[in-house]
């Protein structure tokens, strides 16, 4: 498990991949506080909203993480879900080479 800060709290995470029917499958599994889990949730409600209200932003999402996995940019030490997320969500990036902009202080 991978120790991580979430507001000033300390949690843990523990991710892997697997097959399942020939699909390969990412598992993320956090160890957090109610009041942690309640801002996830709210966040999570969010993303289904914007979700609803404008389906191409999950698309935008998946070909932004399928470029970062061919790219070997998407791991523990590297970019993640919420990165994508809040890039896609918040920012309202819309495409892999876009994301790269943005983050690329970390590519330098």
């Amino acid at each position: 498990a991978k120790k991580d800060v979430a507001d000033e709290k300390t949690v843990w995470f523990h991710g892997f991949e697997t097959e399942i029917l020939g699909e390969l499958c990412n598992v993320d599994i956090w160890f957090l506080d109610n009041e942690t889990i309640a801002k996830a949730l709210d966040f999570s409600q969010n993303i289904k909203q914007i979700l609803l209200a404008n389906p191409a932003k999950k698309e935008i999402v998946l070909n932004i993480k399928q470029s970062l996995i061919s790219n070997k940019q998407y791991s523990f030490d590297k970019f993640s879900s919420m990165d994508v997320y809040k890039a896609v969500f918040e920012d309202n990036i819309s495409s892999y080479e876009e994301f790269i902009r943005k983050y690329e202080w970390f590519n330098g």
